[in-house]
């Protein structure tokens, strides 16, 4: 169930937009401000049965309502840099069937990737896969509204997918992870925290939720913060993750721990970590690895 690992708070936020959602269903004109008691008595009937996860996708649809038809198109050379199973979820869309990318990907391969990832994340996953697009653009794009739009519509994208998937889902915390960091470049502290914590909650030995919660904590100024998260998921993942000590790495660096940064950069490098930035900063501080 959705529910599983939400704090009291998150849960009573989110049981909040779905109130709202309900009044702004049945033609209240000012949503946020406006509830009734039907309404109140709906979303308690759905906290008894336990349908969290359909109220979400609920309140997506009345929301966000042009979500659910996906308008976006990628240019050439986002296609390109898509991933994979990207590139065959949206040949097969709504968006991607008429488009001169519609024939870019084998129907057998198509099928493939459905296969491999199941129903549950197939069935919305080109929002997500837009979402990720729709973030590289609004990293490119200056300060203003413009920006804040983009990353608005990636938050849309994002929980569209996001309401659809089980918590247990690797693919959810991935999701969720990825849409707390539209919400930091948002400013919106508070829903980046709610959205890293389902990451971890949902999936605590995936590598990806601790990466992205750490990563917020740096950018934000927070190293020792970041370095919490970063030791609880390099236990959590039984030290296996090269992203973490990567990133570890790069955090004891900045904390100027270069023996600590020294032994996290050797692990990620056997682990496979393909970028030398910790090695060649590490060397130009004076602390090469040997």
């Amino acid at each position: 169930m959705l529910l599983v690992g939400r704090t009291q708070r998150q849960q009573q936020l989110l049981f909040d937009a779905m109130e709202t959602a309900c009044v702004v269903r049945n033609g209240a004109p000012h949503a946020s401000t406006s509830r009734s008691s039907a309404c109140i008595g709906e979303v308690a009937r759905d906290r008894r049965l336990g349908r969290f996860r359909w109220a979400v996708a609920g309140l997506l649809a009345v929301l966000a309502p042009a979500a659910f038809g996906l308008a976006f198109a990628p240019t050439e050379s986002e296609w390109a840099t898509w991933t994979p199973y990207c590139q065959a979820r949206y040949t097969v869309s709504g968006a991607g069937v008429d488009s001169q990318f519609a024939t870019r990907v084998d129907p057998v391969t198509v099928k493939s990737w459905e296969s491999r990832l199941g129903p549950d994340v197939w069935y919305a996953l080109h929002h997500y896969c837009a979402g990720l697009v729709l973030a590289d653009r609004a990293k490119l794009t200056p300060e203003g509204k413009e920006r804040e739009d983009l990353f608005r519509r990636v938050v849309e994208e994002d929980g569209f997918t996001l309401a659809r998937l089980p918590e247990t889902n690797p693919m959810h915390a991935e999701i969720a992870a990825h849409m707390a960091l539209a919400f930091q470049q948002l400013g919106e502290a508070n829903q980046a925290l709610q959205y890293l914590d389902v990451a971890i909650s949902g999936c605590p030995k995936c590598a990806v939720g601790y990466h992205a919660k750490a990563t917020y904590y740096r950018t934000s100024g927070q190293l020792q913060e970041a370095r919490r998260v970063l030791q609880e998921g390099d236990e959590a993942t039984g030290g296996k993750s090269a992203e973490l000590h990567y990133l570890l790495g790069l955090v004891l660096f900045d904390l100027k721990d270069f023996g600590g940064a020294q032994e996290e950069a050797r692990q990620a490098y056997a682990l496979g970590y393909p970028l030398p930035g910790l090695r060649n900063a590490l060397a130009k501080a004076g602390h090469p690895l040997n």
